[in-house]
């Protein structure tokens, strides 16, 4: 994998980069957030590894920037410790996968073994037309780089314009809670549209827990779920 690391302690970081190299990965170091938003292969990595505190702004208004500039690279963020405030803040930005400081090699591989076990279960339910599943439900976000050539569209859309979509394309479908979702469902089933629909993926806050409560109780939502959708959850991906 093609990797950056920002971080202000530069031997901290070529250690780390060292490493990862003899994993076979590429890596780029960067000391500073301007230098890592103004190089040229910025969109060609694959994970962006950040630090929290750097010396030129706070490792948020790097993230921030970056999600603006819709880079497809899956960060990972490394800190000392994590405030209650800045988790949300992460969380709301669809960051997941967190490194509290000083860390093993092996937290870290788990979670890159994570993200490549993750993607390929997404570029799985991509080309896989076989299943008969229309749904992928990701319960850790959309942190993930094959997500991004993906149209977007949100349920209201899907509800008004659903002739306007490619049955045999992939969307992401946005904005949904999951009681939110078993209402779009319920309604797409009364509509009997399923069939002319494009397969989604659905990234929901809640985690699997919630999920499983529903499918255990196997009523009309559980059914429905088991029979349309895949489920992804983070734990799942890193054990």
């Amino acid at each position: 994998m093609k990797i950056a690391i920002l971080d202000d302690n530069r031997a901290y970081a070529e250690v780390l980069k060292e490493i990862l190299i003899f994993k076979d990965n590429s890596v780029k170091v960067f000391g500073n957030g301007r230098d890592l938003l103004n190089d040229r292969y910025l969109m060609q990595y694959d994970i962006i590894i950040i630090d929290l505190t750097l010396p030129d702004q706070y490792g948020l208004s790097v993230i921030r920037e970056i999600k603006e500039m819709n880079v497809k690279g899956t960060i990972i963020v490394a800190s000392i410790d994590f405030s209650v405030m800045v988790s949300k803040r992460l969380y709301d930005m669809g960051i997941r996968h967190l490194l509290k400081k000083p860390f093993v090699f092996d937290d870290l591989n788990k979670i890159l073994v994570s993200i490549k076990k993750v993607e390929w279960m997404i570029e799985d339910f991509i080309g896989n037309k076989k299943e008969g599943k229309k749904m992928l439900l990701l319960t850790d976000g959309s942190n993930y780089k094959i997500l991004h050539n993906l149209r977007r569209t949100n349920a209201e859309e899907l509800k008004t314009r659903t002739d306007e979509f490619d049955a045999e394309e992939t969307c992401i479908l946005e904005g949904l809670t999951f009681s939110m979702l078993m209402e779009f469902m319920a309604e797409m089933n009364k509509r009997d549209v399923w069939n002319r629909m494009p397969r989604l993926i659905v990234p929901l806050e809640e985690d699997l827990s919630e999920i499983s409560t529903v499918l255990k109780k196997r009523n009309e939502g559980g059914e429905d779920i088991l029979k349309r959708a895949f489920v992804i959850d983070l734990k799942f991906a890193m054990s």
